[in-house]
Order: structure tokens, then sequence, then C-alpha cells
């Protein structure tokens, strides 16, 4: 990889991007029985907003497949959370 390529990938495996990953779906788990509403707080955590239910659907899916930690890893380093509009 090159460029700006080997920065995404950095960036996305951080070490610390993965250990609050791991934290925030701990936590969201702990409070939070059901998929969609872990979903749900997780927007409103990291965005500021309501979830649509776009995305509720779209991450149910994601999470039932790899886990509430990996969706939390693509929800920090999204778009979204990393640049100011």
């Amino acid at each position: 990889l090159v460029g700006s390529e080997m920065c995404i990938r950095d960036r996305m495996n951080n070490d610390f991007v993965l250990r609050m990953s791991e934290a925030t779906a701990a936590r969201l788990e702990a409070d939070r029985p059901d998929t969609g509403a872990q979903v749900r707080e997780l927007i409103l955590l990291a965005y500021g907003r309501e979830a649509e239910q776009q995305e509720i659907d779209r991450a149910i899916p994601f999470i039932q497949e790899h886990g509430l930690a990996a969706y939390c890893r693509v929800v920090f380093n999204s778009n979204e959370l990393l640049y100011v509009r």
C-alpha cells in the first residue's frame, strides 16, 4: 500500500481505535440487550444525532456477522465522525 491507503489502514487498525471499539461495544452490550438499541445508542454517542432506520437495518446483519466491536470501529473511522462539516 502507498500514500493515503497506508494512512487509512493504519488509522483503522490503530491500537487506540481497537481498544476503544472493544470498550464501547462492552458498554453498549451491558446497557442495551437489543442490537437495534445498541446501534441507536452508538450513533447518538458518536454522531450526536438519532440513527436513521436505514443505518440500523444495515448495521444489524453486519454486527451479527462481525460483532459489535467491529461495527464500533466502522463508526469510529467514518467520515461523519472524523471530518467537521
